[in-house]
């Protein structure tokens, strides 16, 4: 099985988990719409095909009137964790699922694109080994997004922090990242001139010292 035709699980409503193998290259739309007690599903990729730039978001699995419009995506409120093991993460494919609570990323994935989990119920993310992109906003609102989060060596760019109104308490960044540091608390660009994140969770710190060779803050 290469293809999962559109509303291929139509109102399976006592499915609580889907995994779809890696062997799949292209998801119909509104495949498992109405599957409404689906708790967890595993995804090859986000949106139609993994090379698709068009039906790119998440949503687009559970569709109510065939269309793209945020509004009419029937995600199931039971649905909590999503796992992804590979495509792209690109802009907002989430868009606003406040209900999601886990989503894992598998290490080969190396981009994640602007405001892609904004908004979700996430509680902690660990990112790709392979990752090399980070988009704006991309985690923005994760207000159950606490503790720690580490950057791992392969991240070269950060658009902009993002980790915005997210209250995570302290960030590391692999010792072996060529572009990036941790110091005092905030992520800055290797040579100390751009400040790219602080920790707004961190409780035992009341203020930030910019220091002088520092040219932007995001």
């Amino acid at each position: 099985v290469v293809k999962i035709n559109t509303m291929a699980f139509d109102n399976c409503s006592n499915v609580t988990e889907v995994i779809v193998p890696n062997s799949i290259t292209y998801i119909g739309m509104s495949a498992f719409v109405g599957c409404g007690s689906l708790t967890k599903i595993t995804i090859p990729f986000i949106g139609q095909s993994i090379d698709e730039e068009t039906y790119i978001y998440f949503g687009h699995l559970f569709t109510g009137n065939g269309d793209h419009i945020q509004s009419n995506y029937l995600i199931p409120a039971t649905l909590k964790t999503v796992i992804v093991n590979g495509g792209k993460i690109k802009a907002s494919v989430f868009g606003n699922i406040e209900t999601i609570e886990e989503v894992i990323i598998n290490s080969e994935i190396s981009s994640i694109g602007d405001n892609a989990f904004a908004n979700l119920a996430i509680s902690e993310v660990e990112l790709p080994s392979k990752l090399v992109r980070i988009g704006s906003k991309a985690f923005e609102n994760c207000t159950n997004l606490t503790g720690n989060v580490e950057i791992p060596a392969s991240v070269e760019h950060m658009v902009q922090n993002p980790f915005v109104n997210s209250p995570i308490t302290s960030f590391t960044v692999a010792a072996d990242n060529e572009h990036y540091k941790v110091e005092n608390d905030a992520i800055l660009t290797k040579n100390g001139t751009e400040v790219k994140a602080y920790p707004i969770g961190k409780t035992d710190s009341v203020s930030y010292e910019i220091q002088e060779n520092v040219i932007t803050v995001k």
